[in-house]
């Protein structure tokens, strides 16, 4: 039962990395995206100040801008349905790694009441040979003094 339970928590540990794993590079492309949105208005805006402005040139950035804006927003919900996975998935393997403890616990305390019953059988025996010693030199020096 133990080693079942170390398996299933190994295995959600695998699941839990590749999910985080899936999660980092969902927030990776959301923060490439969002660099690309930052260099178009910095080119718009030098394009602006650098002289006579191509209406064209302006349009197109605007709508660059526009399509920028909808995949950051696709991606941003990407990004937190991603959180959400990894999350569910954290919580699975925190409680995967609460039921390993407790049948660690459960293991020990019965090797200890294990090893507690085995020193008191010892214990019984022990003391019944060395009763049985004493009884028998008992009986060997009562002969002897009659």
């Amino acid at each position: 039962m133990l080693r079942y339970r170390e398996s299933r928590e190994d295995a959600l540990q695998l699941e839990f990395a590749r999910r985080l794993s899936e999660q980092q590079a969902e927030q990776r492309r959301l923060d490439d995206l969002r660099g690309q949105a930052d260099t178009a208005v910095t080119r718009l805006t030098d394009q602006l100040r650098g002289g006579p402005i191509d209406i064209g040139v302006v349009v197109e950035f605007i709508a660059h801008l526009d399509v920028l804006g909808g995949a950051i927003m696709h991606q941003t919900e990407s990004v937190r349905a991603a959180e959400t996975r990894s999350e569910t998935q954290r919580v699975e393997l925190v409680a995967a790694m609460q039921d390993r403890k407790v049948m660690d616990k459960l293991r020990e305390r019965h090797d200890q009441d294990y090893a507690a019953w085995a020193d008191g059988v010892e214990q019984r025996a022990v003391d019944d040979i060395v009763t049985a010693r004493f009884a028998a030199r008992k009986g060997q020096s009562v002969g002897a003094a009659t």
